[in-house]
């Protein structure tokens, strides 16, 4: 904070019309608000960042936040109502507006961040098709099973969310589903950047009911022959019978 104070010091002190230098400390402002604000997307959120991506978000704001500031000003040069309604308290509303803008603008450059992910990963598969929570809840079990054997004994959110080219939003809501079976915990280290999701059963050994019950089916009186067609199918043999499940030595390794 104090890098900013000096520097808006040091506009006060040349004042205008002296070419380079005031150059140079307009845009020594603007690299420190930049900075600044890349580093409130980077620290702040309960989840890891990437340094690119908080730095697109700084330079958004910062760009925005002088957008809005000139266009602030001009609008009460030119219209000055504000002045004649309010006399000498027009300094509050307009500090109201101000601060109204600005959170605003570091409210979209907060959703902007978090949607870089998504935008900068591959093509997503859709996933509002009938069935799909089902089809996602089994190639996660899968890539999972599959990385229980790597060092890491799992993978973290946007690498497996990666691996199976979804929404990592539309990824957590399924994995709270597994956590809730305790198919899936969630391995939470001090040393670890991001936590990793690990599975606990033995698919071979687990039926695939509960997934069907809870994603695809409810068991009734009617959905009894299915449930009876589908009693002895463990997961192991779900992940061979389902059409877009890849075998588990396909899975690539998510990208760092």
């Amino acid at each position: 904070m104090s890098l900013f104070y000096v520097s808006t010091l040091s506009r006060t002190w040349i004042g205008e019309g002296f070419g380079l230098l005031e150059w140079l400390i307009n845009s020594l402002e603007f690299f420190m608000w930049v900075l600044g604000i890349s580093a409130l997307y980077r620290y702040v959120p309960n989840t890891p960042v990437k340094y690119s991506h908080a730095l697109m978000g700084g330079l958004w704001v910062t760009t925005a936040t002088e957008v809005a500031r000139h266009a602030l000003t001009w609008y009460l040069k030119s219209i000055p109502a504000v002045s004649m309604i309010y006399g000498a308290f027009a300094t509050l509303p307009i500090f109201l507006l101000w601060m109204y803008l600005t959170w605003l603008i570091i409210l979209s450059g907060a959703v902007f961040v978090s949607a870089l992910p998504s935008l900068s990963g591959p093509v997503l598969r859709d996933s509002e098709v009938p069935g799909f929570g089902f089809q996602l809840a089994l190639e996660s079990l899968a890539a999972l099973e599959h990385w229980r054997q790597s060092p890491g004994k799992g993978l973290d959110r946007l690498g497996l969310a990666r691996s199976l080219r979804v929404d990592p939003l539309v990824l957590e809501e399924v994995m709270g589903h597994l956590i809730e079976l305790d198919w899936v915990a969630t391995l939470d280290e001090e040393a670890l950047r991001q936590p990793r999701w690990v599975i606990l059963i033995d698919p071979g050994r687990t039926p695939v009911l509960p997934l069907l019950s809870r994603f695809l089916l409810q068991e009734e009186a009617l959905s009894a022959p299915v449930y009876q067609a589908w009693g002895r199918v463990s997961l192991q043999e779900a992940f061979g019978r389902s059409p877009e499940t890849r075998p588990m030595q396909d899975f690539p390794s998510p990208a760092p």
